[in-house]
């Protein structure tokens, strides 16, 4: 025998796509910066002080969006719950 179908709210999935949307343009942007400190790293490789500090940079970039994708994970986790 079949399950009955679950009527997902509209503004739910509305919301859980526009989150999915935001966190995907997140990621593209996180990338270009990458790309933009590479850039800058490799023309600064004679200079090992200026190395250094777009490293320290990085890493400082690094951790704010691993915090940030971390939060809109759970964030959609949440939404995928309630719609299930």
């Amino acid at each position: 025998m079949s399950q009955p179908t679950k009527t997902v709210p509209t503004n739910k999935l509305a919301e859980l796509c526009r989150t999915s949307i935001d966190v995907a343009a997140l990621g593209s942007d996180c990338v270009q910066d990458l790309g933009t400190l590479f850039n800058a790293i490799s023309k600064s490789k004679d200079d090992p002080s200026q190395v250094a500090g777009l490293a320290r940079i990085g890493r400082c970039l690094v951790d704010d969006w691993a915090s940030m994708f971390d939060c809109n994970r759970s964030d959609l986790i949440k939404l995928k719950d309630e719609i299930e």
